[in-house]
């Protein structure tokens, strides 16, 4: 996981490599790919899906991310967020709802623009609590309805190159004059269709139902739905055919608007229409759309979309294949090439419901071949008709798409999805990265040699209750640590720290230090031999201090953080220690001077004189006598050197 803990977000301008949702981590990050951006936030947290890009020019400890994206999720510096891994899988289909009304020309176009947006790749967090999702597509933010993943929640979307995009036009923003061409022929009277357990049906009989009886539910159900829907005008209207077309709905022909505003009248007679569907006869589905053009032709309203939805069985079909090029058909006995004609030149979309299915009808009646369904035709007139995939199956079927028929309009995306370009990232970037690198690394290293100087000054606190003397010398210690808070230069960083590394070894004589102690001197040893000779052992510095890479400041601050470790290590054993007990001076008798050795008489002597360490010469605050440089083990004790 990464996180604000120990990364520092960086806005760049949203441009190249870095927009959107690809985010910059540096090489050693540890992970790379699609992943889920949270952001603490007032009330909650956001969830992002992201998609991590490893580069050699974002540095350590850093998230580069566009400003578009820095900016709506408010990455400031006291905001924590996380960056963690979630299962991620291929998206089958998307639902986009239109933002706003648009022409049905406008329509054509955003369909476009949307297939070379170079959606693929794009990611989506599907959580399993809901909520809103959006996806920017060529900066305008469209409403996801629908993610098809399989029924799988708290995982990440990817869309892909044949992911299925629909655009939802909702009736409040569609204008659309819909024509509807009920299969009446006597097919439609075969008792196929089995009755769906939620249906309302299943509450009043069980097995089959015929499949005029389908087409008759399913329209009941278009009807309830356009009901609760009141905005821009729609219009429909209703043919039933065998080898003739007839208006059902409005009865005297024409169009008519049905949805919460129509009148009661309007409503009732659309009821009865359906009602009186019946089965009988053949099928002519070239008469039926030459009808349903003619219809949309004389009545439809300038501005709307134009939809025919075929609701059929079937019909005994066989392509012409090339042989047929080059001859004189009769536009309605030759229904595909009158649906190219209409798509192309009258800007007519034909949706087609297949009802029923070869399996359905077999299975209750086996070898009775007569009225078996046929759908090869409904899925070629799609094909040319700019709508979408073929329908094909029973009740629930038909019901599901007319009740998103009543909801609004749906239009299909021509795949494949286009893929972003491949880019680069500029010299602007590489520069705000580059500066933002500096200032994080300062505040790394001022944050790292605050807790190294709280470190020591427990040390040295409980030094002088146990030992009478500092461990490491405050003076050395402060003048070793000067030169970190200053702006390392690669090339002058082995120097700088082998210099300040052989001003920490250890105040205390070597028969008086504690094991920890022992230690901390072989450490700094250690780490100054890494950065000592013509080819300082940076990498090996790096290993032992646990750094996240061989930058100057990572390897700075990582010293610093083991150094940290060892001082309180050293703490934690000393304080366990006994206080040193010194013996008392006889009454009268004035504490030894002089060159040889000097001793601290009693503890609160003892205590004062340690707080004098900081400055050089050390002396006695009760007696004024300077402390020699170099002194000997004396009775009762020791004196430290400094």
């Amino acid at each position: 996981m990464i996180s604000s803990k120990d990364h520092r977000a960086v806005g760049l301008p949203a441009r190249g490599l870095i927009s959107g949702q690809r985010i910059g981590v540096a090489p050693n990050a540890g992970t790379s790919g699609p992943a889920l951006l949270t952001v603490a936030a007032a009330g909650g947290s956001r969830h992002t899906a992201v998609d991590l890009v490893s580069h050699p020019d974002v540095p350590a400890r850093t998230l580069a991310v566009g400003e578009d994206l820095f900016h709506q999720l408010n990455l400031g510096d006291d905001v924590p967020w996380s960056i963690s891994t979630r299962p991620v899988v291929e998206a089958s289909q998307l639902v986009l709802e239109l933002p706003t009304e648009l022409k049905p020309e406008e329509i054509e176009q955003t369909k476009t623009q949307i297939a070379g947006a170079g959606l693929a790749g794009s990611l989506l967090w599907v959580a399993s609590s809901g909520g809103d999702l959006l996806l920017d597509v060529a900066d305008v933010p469209y409403r996801v309805t629908e993610v098809g993943t399989g029924g799988q929640r708290d995982v990440i979307a990817r869309i892909g190159p044949r992911t299925r995009i629909e655009l939802f036009a909702p009736g409040v923003k569609a204008g659309v004059d819909i024509v509807i061409l009920a299969d009446c022929s006597g097919s439609m009277d075969t008792e196929d269709i089995p009755i769906p357990r939620e249906s309302a049906l299943a509450l009043r009989r069980t097995g089959e139902i015929r499949r005029m009886e389908a087409l008759q539910q399913a329209l009941r159900d278009l009807l309830e739905v356009r009901l609760r829907v009141s905005g821009r005008v729609s219009r429909i209207a209703m043919l039933g055919f065998n080898t003739a077309a007839t208006p059902r709905f409005p009865r005297q022909g024409g169009m008519a608007q049905l949805d919460g505003d129509s009148p009661p009248e309007v409503i009732a007679q659309f009821r009865d229409a359906i009602t009186l569907l019946r089965a009988d006869g053949g099928t002519s589905i070239g008469n039926a759309l030459h009808a349903a053009a003619d219809l949309i032709y004389q009545h439809g309203r300038p501005g709307n979309d134009r939809l025919v939805i075929l609701v059929s069985d079937g019909a005994d079909w066989v392509p012409r294949g090339e042989k047929a090029t080059g001859e004189i058909l009769e536009a309605t006995t030759e229904p595909v090439s009158l649906m190219t004609h209409l798509h192309r030149d009258m800007h007519i979309r034909l949706h087609a419901l297949g009802i029923s299915t070869r399996e359905l009808y077999l299975r209750k009646y086996r070898d009775q071949v007569g009225f078996t369904p046929n759908h090869d035709l409904l899925q070629e007139l799609v094909n040319v008709g700019g709508g979408d995939p073929t329908a094909i199956g029973g009740l629930d079927v038909l019901v599901e798409y007319f009740s998103g028929v009543g909801a609004g309009v749906t239009h299909r995306v021509r795949g494949p999805l286009s893929a972003p370009a491949q880019q680069q990232l500029d010299t602007a970037a590489r520069d705000l990265l580059r500066a933002a690198s500096t200032r994080h690394g300062a505040a790394h290293i001022n944050h790292e040699l605050e807790e190294i100087a709280t470190a020591h000054d427990r040390v040295e606190t409980i030094a002088l209750r146990v030992f009478a003397g500092p461990v490491v010398a405050r003076r050395e210690f402060v003048m070793a640590l000067a030169p970190l808070r200053e702006q390392l230069d690669p090339a002058e960083l082995p120097g700088v720290l082998r210099r300040s590394l052989r001003r920490l070894a250890p105040a205390l004589p070597e028969a008086a230090q504690p094991p920890t102690v022992r230690s901390w001197a072989s450490l700094v040893g250690s780490l100054a031999g890494m950065v000592s000779g013509d080819s300082p052992d940076l990498r090996g510095l790096g290993i032992m201090c646990q750094a996240t890479s061989e930058a100057p400041i990572d390897l700075a601050g990582a010293v610093l953080r083991r150094l940290t470790l060892a001082l309180a290590a050293i703490a934690d054993e000393i304080d366990r220690l006994p206080d040193r007990a010194e013996p008392a001076a006889p009454a009268g008798q004035a504490a030894p001077t002089g060159s040889a050795a000097t001793t601290v008489p009693d503890g609160d002597s003892r205590r004062a004189a340690a707080t004098e360490v900081d400055d050089l010469p050390l002396t006695r605050p009760d007696t004024g006598t300077t402390l020699p440089q170099q002194s000997k083990p004396a009775a009762g004790g020791f004196v430290y050197r400094d």
